[in-house]
């Protein structure tokens, strides 16, 4: 099962990546990962950014049956946080810089 499966356009594409299957005694265990792909062409160079996360683990029992783990990564989520608050503070701070200031 490796599926490909994308929306594309020239520059920017998002898909989902299916990894070919293990072997497992009670059946068969699939790796599934996100891709997002930035290309720039203007560079004339092959390459770009590439960011690669994985999504969910897919297992497949021996009669046939699918159960689907996602994978929560914390530690994304725990850097968008902080990220939300670090721009909450500056803008905070912002508004109370101007309040105070004299005019």
């Amino acid at each position: 099962m490796n599926r490909y499966m994308s929306m594309q356009t020239s520059l920017f594409r998002i898909g989902t990546l299916g990894d070919p299957p293990l072997d497992v005694p009670n059946g068969q265990v699939y790796l599934r990962s996100q891709f997002v792909q930035l290309r720039v062409p203007a560079l004339r160079v092959q390459g770009g950014l590439i960011w690669n996360r994985p999504a969910a683990v897919v297992v497949r029992s021996l009669n046939g049956q699918e159960t689907t783990l996602p994978i929560v990564d914390v530690t994304r989520i725990v850097m968008l946080a902080l990220m939300g608050l670090g721009l909450a503070t500056l803008f905070v701070s912002m508004f109370l810089r101007r309040k105070t200031s004299p005019s």
